[in-house]
This record gives C-alpha cells, sequence and structure tokens, in this order.
C-alpha cells in the first residue's frame, strides 16, 4: 500500500516537473488545453502559478483524469495520507473522490510554485499531428520532458505516456526533435 502512495506522489511530481512554461508562441489557448503545445503550457503554467486546481485538471487528458482518481481513491485507506493532506480521518472519510483531488493538488501547486515559476521551454519535439515532447529546464537545471497528445481538438498533458517516456517504456519518443 505504501508503495501505491509513493507510485501516486512520483505521479505528482512528474505533474509539477512538466507544469511548466515560458515560452512565447502563435496560437492562443483554449478552455482545458492549449491551441499549440507551447501556447498550452503557458495556460498550464499559469493555471499551476494561481494556484487553480480546476483548470489544471481540465488541461490533463481523460486517461490520467481517470488513472488519479483511480489512484487517489486507493491512496484513501493508507497510512499517513490524511497528515499528508492537513485533514483528519474522519475528513478523509468523508471526502467525495474530487475532493481529495482537489485537496492534493492544492497541495502539490502549493509545493511546486517556486519550481513551476523557474521552468522553461527548451524546445518541442513534434512526433505527429497529435503528439508532442516539450523539453524543459527548471530554475535548478534540472531538464524534463512532458508528453502532450491532442483530445477533443486541443492539447492536454498525458501523465501516463510522461511517465512511459521517463521511465524507458515508451517507444514512440525515440525520434528525434524536429526542427
Amino acid at each position: 500500500m505504501r508503495r501505491n502512495a509513493t507510485r501516486m506522489l512520483a505521479l505528482a511530481g512528474l505533474f509539477a516537473l512538466v507544469s511548466c512554461g515560458g515560452s512565447k508562441g502563435k496560437g492562443g489557448t483554449t478552455p482545458g488545453g492549449g491551441a499549440t503545445p507551447t501556447s498550452f503550457f503557458e495556460a498550464y503554467k499559469k493555471a499551476s502559478l494561481a494556484g487553480d486546481v480546476d483548470g489544471v485538471w481540465a488541461m490533463m487528458t481523460k486517461a490520467t483524469q481517470d488513472k488519479q482518481l483511480e489512484q487517489l481513491d486507493k491512496m484513501r485507506t493508507m497510512d499517513g495520507i490524511g497528515e499528508m493532506l492537513g485533514v483528519s480521518a474522519e475528513q478523509l472519510a468523508a471526502m467525495s473522490t474530487d475532493d481529495l483531488r482537489r485537496q492534493f493538488m492544492t497541495k502539490q501547486l502549493a509545493e511546486t510554485h517556486d519550481k513551476v515559476a523557474g521552468t522553461v521551454i527548451d524546445h518541442v519535439e513534434q512526433q505527429g499531428p497529435d503528439r508532442a515532447i516539450v523539453h524543459t529546464t527548471d530554475a535548478a537545471g534540472k531538464a524534463s520532458r512532458g508528453v502532450l497528445v491532442r483530445e477533443g481538438g486541443v492539447w492536454k498533458l498525458d501523465l501516463l505516456a510522461s511517465e512511459a517516456l521517463e521511465d524507458g517504456t515508451d517507444k514512440i519518443s525515440d525520434k528525434r526533435p524536429v526542427g
């Protein structure tokens, strides 16, 4: 059970690492995503820094949302989760999964605020019309990558594909940067 909590926190850490932006690009933002990968990250960074958990949530793919809700629901029964979130066991038990998500994301956005503020896009690796890898560097010089996919006509963050990219199980990422 503790391992699942660690995995969820790792996903949240990945979420924080790729919740970045900083480049100016053409194309506007749209509700729940961006018209381009760069505009997506501008909107995502802005929402992250503002603590807009629902805005950030809307910018994640449906598969990412479903997986995070599933993991959060499992985490509810783990030792130390209420304490980590600053709520009592009774409050934790009474929370809906969506309220738990909001509480967890609020904590993560607050904890990663400074890291997100200093993160910039290095380049975007376009992998076809509906997938891109965004390469970023944070203020400490740590590089990371996040996978964006086009869903519902807008670019969204795919944390599951981002995790696969980071752990080497994503075979699509072997392509070299374009341009």
